[in-house]
């Protein structure tokens, strides 16, 4: 099944090189390797994204299989979630401090938010020695999964500040604006890796020896060891590709005078293109105006009597 669906995948990647078949201009793969290539923040994110892409937890619920077997249903797991879904609504008033604190080095504060995260990760490691004692492993896991919660409002806003400006980067490489097609080869690339991702899965499975044709239920499958396993897998398939995809950040050096620089010359270009725009509207205006003064005087006396 999953050598049917990488060759379907390249097969229609090969043949349909447009993003949406119903929109009037598509945007090309071509012009999507144009952006990243032209753009060298965004071909080091593609290249550590590509790099994980190939393996992950293949689309199968760790969490769930911990919620079920190991938490042991819904009350115990609404008691782990419980301080994340508080934390995670609260953590926008922590956005303003860390503005303040990393002021304008939003490469920095990506960073150190995403270092809190995988910390965080860490931290809910240690439960896996105690996965047969419910309460204790509910216990660690919400702590740490809360304390994760609570940097997510300041870390959504720095890192999509970090996006625009690797997009700005881009217009002021290229002239153009990116929005829509950037990320069109990535989603590409990703529909070839999904199908190497299920089978990545079979292969999982088999390790940590779970057996599938039992039902989920607490502790139903007998042996700690398995476990062990899946409750590594629930962290590691998140923790490990985001540690390559943060790797990039750190040679990433639109910071400072250098960024100033890049915005002054976006400005000039973008107040020039907005006068010519301007321009093109007040001509555009004048004909309208004078073509609408061409009607015949009597209409416009015949229409003066109806008044």
């Amino acid at each position: 099944a999953a050598a049917v669906g990488i060759a379907g995948n390249v097969a229609m990647v090969s043949v349909c090189q447009e993003r949406i078949l119903l929109q009037p201009k598509p945007a090309p793969i071509q012009k999507s390797m144009f952006y990243i290539f032209k753009n060298k923040y965004a071909m080091r994110n593609f290249l550590a994204e590509f790099s994980v892409s190939w393996w992950s937890d293949g689309g199968y619920r760790w969490d769930e299989v911990t919620q079920h077997d190991i938490f042991g249903g819904t009350i115990p797991s609404f008691i782990a979630y419980l301080p994340y879904n508080l934390f995670n609504t609260l953590s926008v008033a922590m956005i303003p401090k860390f503005q303040a604190h990393f002021k304008d080095n939003n490469k920095r504060a990506v960073i150190l938010l995403r270092f809190w995260d995988y910390l965080c990760m860490l931290g809910m490691c240690v439960g896996i020695p105690f996965v047969d004692k419910k309460w204790t492993i509910v216990g660690i896991f919400a702590l740490f999964h809360g304390l994760n919660a609570l940097n997510n409002g300041p870390a959504s806003v720095f890192e999509a500040e970090l996006g625009r400006e690797i997009n700005d980067y881009t217009e002021y490489m290229t002239g153009e604006r990116p929005d829509g097609t950037f990320y069109i080869l990535k989603n590409m690339i990703l529909k070839v890796a999904n199908p190497l991702n299920a089978v990545f899965t079979i292969m999982i499975m088999e390790w940590t020896g779970y057996d599938t044709s039992l039902p989920m239920k607490t502790w139903i499958q007998g042996d700690k060891r398995i476990y062990q396993k899946v409750f590594f897998l629930w962290q590691a398939s998140d923790i490990l590709p985001k540690i390559v995809k943060t790797i990039p950040y750190f040679f990433y050096d639109l910071v400072g005078e250098k960024k100033e620089q890049m915005y002054l010359a976006l400005n000039e270009r973008r107040a020039l293109v907005a006068t010519d725009a301007n321009r093109e509207i007040t001509a555009l205006a004048e004909a309208i105006g004078r073509e609408t003064n061409t009607i015949p005087s009597e209409t416009i006396h015949s229409l003066q009597d109806k008044e």
